[in-house]
């Protein structure tokens, strides 16, 4: 239940802002799944923010793809990148790389 996951990530995030930016990737994927992309994009940058030993790779891919939605393609292709040097080796790489690809079409 994705209302449920907004909610109880931004409790998580109320009672500690700074040390959990596992709450922030799932408040921003809730919210995105929500349809509130304005949030979602809050969460996610807050999370890259908070995130200053980069423990949770999956806030960059989420903030690119939000970015990617918003049709701030260079930002999210920063942020795409971002991603794949912190996680090379996920299991979604390929489909990262693939996206990054399209990407440069669509922003020339």
């Amino acid at each position: 239940d994705w209302a449920d996951a907004a909610q109880y990530s931004r409790a998580w995030i109320q009672l500690d802002p700074e040390d959990f930016p596992t709450a922030y990737l799932l408040n921003a994927l809730a919210n995105a799944r929500l349809n509130k992309m304005e949030e979602a994009e809050r969460a996610a940058r807050e999370g890259v923010r908070v995130d200053k030993n980069h423990q949770v790779a999956r806030l960059s891919y989420v903030l690119g793809i939000i970015l990617m939605e918003k049709h701030a393609y260079s930002e999210s292709e920063k942020f795409l990148r971002t991603f794949l040097e912190l996680a090379p080796n996920a299991k979604d790489a390929p489909l990262v790389r693939a996206q990054l690809v399209e990407l440069e079409k669509v922003a020339r």
